[in-house]
């Protein structure tokens, strides 16, 4: 409290005045006006109280505000993370000034012996107050903050959300989605490609739209310029391989293309013949009666042997071989299918097999027959408007590839499907 405006008579001068004047009533004008002391002192009180409330005022409404701004700020910084981090330290540098200012009243109480820093310390007291109910307030319910701490530290991890371009979110969100989709196609394409690679051996072998058959590196315009003279297996090793290396391939062929299906066996007709030809420029003799024994698994290593002789149809036959209705049972036998010997015009009589009329399209596959009432020939493939067949044709040609009109006067077609169907060797 300042203190009060109060005049005091000096001693000395009471002394002479009253010495010099010994009556009160002549000292008239050295008395002190009671009522302008009064008027005086009531006007000090007056403005001091004025000061104290309205000073108490602004400490209440301050007080008032900076805890109405801390609450403001506490509901804001769960919302926002960013806010939260301001609020607290803000809260911390309050904390901090306040106690620097509580050290700074506690240091002017000792020496003035007098606790008059309310403002500091309401300070401090409101400060305490704003972190005390901060602390105090029950956390919301979060299951991940067990796994990923805090709700600010959780949000923080990703941050750099923010920071990436629009086109790089896109690329991230749907990336994994085109990548499973795209590894979903993958798994269902496999076995649909399975099953038409499968397809394509059933209807025989593969052939463009104007029935040209590929048959890898086998070219059928060469079918060997010569008919083997010596047995085939020791021709073979003359050439540095073997009969059981030949037959292998053979078996390998059938089983690539389709073992128990029409490719196989156009495969081993195909094998043997263009193996031959095109690699040694030999074919196999035609024999009158050859192939009616037992049918071989595989080429025979007497084939092209003098050890066969006979006379027929006024023709001499002196190498061991094939003859027409002897190949076409071999090739289907060794493409996968149970078959006997037969002899010409018995073929149309097969289980599941039908004889059909030629015209002047192609009506027939690769793997059905035609057939005469003295010759039989295997289609092997189609090209232009001419089957492509394989046979054991006579004495001077062997057995080789060649070439017949879709409708080829004297012949009749055999439909091998019921046959292939139901007649696969085991």
């Amino acid at each position: 409290m300042p203190e009060e405006a109060v005049e005091y008579l000096d001693d000395n001068e009471n002394n002479e005045e009253s010495s010099s004047n010994s009556s009160p009533k002549n000292n008239t004008n050295n008395i002190i006006d009671i009522n302008e002391y009064k008027s005086r002192k009531n006007s000090s009180k007056s403005s001091d109280s004025k000061n104290d409330s309205l000073n108490l005022r602004n400490r209440v409404g301050n007080t008032i505000k900076r805890g109405i701004t801390n609450k403001a700020m506490d509901k804001a910084s769960q919302a926002l993370p960013a806010i939260g981090a301001i609020n607290t330290a803000n809260n911390i540098r309050k904390m901090a000034v306040a106690r620097r200012k509580g050290v700074a009243a506690t240091n002017n109480t000792e020496v003035n012996g007098e606790t008059e820093n309310t403002e500091d310390n309401a300070t401090v007291n409101t400060t305490d107050n704003v972190v005390e109910d901060n602390n105090s307030e029950k956390p919301t319910f979060n299951p991940l903050a067990t796994i990923f701490g805090s709700k600010n530290s959780f949000m923080s991890r990703f941050s750099f959300w923010g920071k990436i371009s629009l086109p790089l979110k896109i690329a991230i969100i749907a990336g994994p989605a085109l990548f499973a989709i795209l590894l979903l196609l993958i798994i269902l394409a496999i076995p649909l490609g399975a099953h038409s690679s499968l397809l394509s051996l059933d209807t025989g072998i593969k052939s463009n739209s104007t029935g040209t058959i590929d048959y890898g590196d086998y070219v059928l315009s060469s079918d060997g310029h010569q008919i083997l003279h010596e047995p085939l297996s020791s021709f073979l090793e003359s050439k540095g391989t073997s009969l059981e290396e030949f037959n292998n391939l053979i078996a390998s062929n059938v089983e690539d293309a389709g073992y128990g299906t029409r490719a196989g066996v156009v495969s081993a007709a195909v094998t043997l013949i263009a193996e031959l030809g095109n690699n040694y420029g030999v074919k196999i003799p035609y024999f009158w009666g050859g192939g009616h024994g037992v049918i071989a698994n595989g080429a025979d290593g007497s084939w092209g042997s003098s050890a066969c002789h006979t006379y027929a149809n006024g023709n001499s036959y002196n190498y061991c071989g094939l003859d027409c209705s002897g190949f076409v049972p071999w090739a289907i036998y060794n493409g996968g299918f149970n078959i006997s010997p037969l002899t010409t015009g018995g073929f149309q009589s097969l289980p599941g097999a039908h004889r059909v009329t030629l015209t002047d399209s192609a009506i027939l596959q690769p793997g059905d027959l035609l057939e005469s009432s003295g010759h039989i020939v295997l289609i092997v493939g189609i090209e232009g408007n001419q089957y492509v067949c394989a046979e054991a044709s006579g004495n001077t040609t062997g057995v080789l590839f060649t070439r017949r009109s879709f409708d080829e006067p004297r012949y009749w077609g055999v439909n091998m499907d019921g046959f292939y169907s139901s007649q696969v060797r085991s």
